[in-house]
């Protein structure tokens, strides 16, 4: 599943669990995703069939890979489909040489999100992610802001200065937006192309 996003937006993903006949007990979930591109800002378990639970947590002690548990308590009898936890991630991302935008290519990024661990507690015993039919990883599209220079979302006055500030200079690379090997008035049109996106 693709979804194409830019900076500053805000996804969810629900986590669910399907064709459960056992008695669903507990959980535990290990999620890696692209730091370096998305901030894990929540893990919610409103509407989660073990909600009653009141021990749910996760922890993120690596950035890029988190658990999620559930240490039981409220057990699930005959489960077709029941969301178990919803994880709320922010694009946000640095000004590293990479993330700029450039005009001979299309100004993407990818970010995965993929399940690494899984355990599903039940009263008759526990299934490893082995046993698990688990879903594919998912990719999220980051499309790149033409002209937003800082990778901040927007594209303003700072962008401008920035690449002015190294008008007719062949370095830092990354301020060439056109790829021509020099920082020039085709770079500051560049910018000014979606100035004023993002907002002031």
């Amino acid at each position: 599943m693709t979804l194409a996003l830019e900076y500053g937006k805000i996804f969810q993903i629900r986590v669910y669990v399907n064709e459960i006949c056992a008695t669903l007990k507990d959980y535990n979930f290990e999620i890696e995703y692209k730091a370096e591109l998305l901030k894990l800002t929540g893990v919610d378990w409103t509407g989660s069939v073990l909600e009653k639970d009141e021990g749910e947590h996760y922890t993120e002690s690596t950035p890029g890979i988190i658990n999620v548990v559930d240490p039981g308590g409220t057990t699930w009898k005959g489960l077709t489909n029941g969301l178990l936890f919803t994880l709320t991630f922010h694009i946000e991302f640095t000004d590293a040489a990479e993330h700029i935008w450039r005009t001979n290519n299309q100004g993407t990024l990818h970010a995965f999100i993929n399940f690494t661990g899984a355990t599903l507690s039940f009263e008759e015993g526990i299934i490893p992610m082995s046993g698990i039919t688990m879903p594919s990883d998912l990719d999220r599209i980051v499309n790149l802001i033409q002209g937003d220079i800082d990778c901040d979302g927007k594209v303003n006055v700072l962008d401008l200065h920035t690449v002015a500030a190294y008008y007719d200079q062949t370095t830092p690379v990354k301020y060439d937006l056109t790829k021509d090997g020099i920082i020039d008035i085709f770079d500051l049109v560049a910018v000014a192309t979606n100035f004023g996106y993002g907002g002031s």
